[in-house]
Formats: structure tokens, C-alpha cells, sequence
């Protein structure tokens, strides 16, 4: 169970609860079942193909607004795979919070920018 990671998912969770985003709340429950089961492979590519092609539909529909938050976030996303799994360069619990930092908070003020302007349908 990756503790830290499940932490940054609570503000999906709010702004669920703020915006009555169905898909702040998938996203929430998505990633709570894969982080606190991280050695399940099937749970892992169910969340990254859900959240793929969730940005996707974001960035296509809304790409003035949310470019620098996806190409940030992916950028981060990748470098931290590289620098964590491929060269093992630091600790998980660095890569977490990076995650949680460069990933999950930078995508869900995207979604918070498209939440405030009503732009995205429940």
C-alpha cells in the first residue's frame, strides 16, 4: 500500500465533493483501488489506461487551458519513472511524493480550471 500517494488523492476527492465531478471521483477510486493494491499489474494499467484517456478527452476538448498542465505533468510523470524504476536514483517514498506533487496536484488543478469555468459536463 503506497500510503502517500493514496493522501494526494483526496483532492480528487474534493473536488468531488466541491464540484460534483463524476470524474474527480473515478479518478479518486480508481487510484485508491491501484494504490493500495501497487503490486497488482492488471490494477495498474486499468488506472493508467482510465486516466490516458480521461486527460486525453481534457486536453483535446480544452487544450488552451489545460496544455501546460498536461505537458508538465507528463514530463514529470516520465523523468520520475526514469529516475525511480529504470536508474534508481532515490528512495519510493521520493518518487511518491513527487508523484503527488508533479502529477496528481498539477492535473487536478487542470481539472479545477475546467470545474470553475463549467466547461466540463457531469
Amino acid at each position: 500500500m503506497r500510503i502517500i500517494n493514496i493522501i494526494g488523492l483526496s483532492v480528487f476527492l474534493e473536488l468531488y465533493k466541491k464540484y460534483d465531478s463524476i470524474l474527480a471521483l473515478c479518478i479518486f477510486c480508481n487510484g485508491i483501488l491501484f494504490h493500495s493494491n501497487h503490486e497488482n499489474i492488471y490494477l495498474k494499467l486499468y488506472d493508467i489506461i482510465f486516466n490516458l484517456i480521461s486527460i486525453s478527452i481534457l486536453v483535446f476538448r480544452h487544450f488552451q487551458l489545460l496544455k501546460y498542465h498536461f505537458f508538465l505533468s507528463m514530463e514529470i510523470y516520465f523523468l520520475n519513472y526514469y529516475c525511480f524504476d529504470v536508474l534508481q536514483l532515490y528512495h519510493r517514498d521520493i518518487s511518491d511524493f513527487i508523484h503527488i506533487f508533479g502529477v496528481q496536484y498539477i492535473l487536478s488543478l487542470g481539472l479545477l480550471k475546467i470545474l470553475k469555468k463549467k466547461l466540463f459536463y457531469k
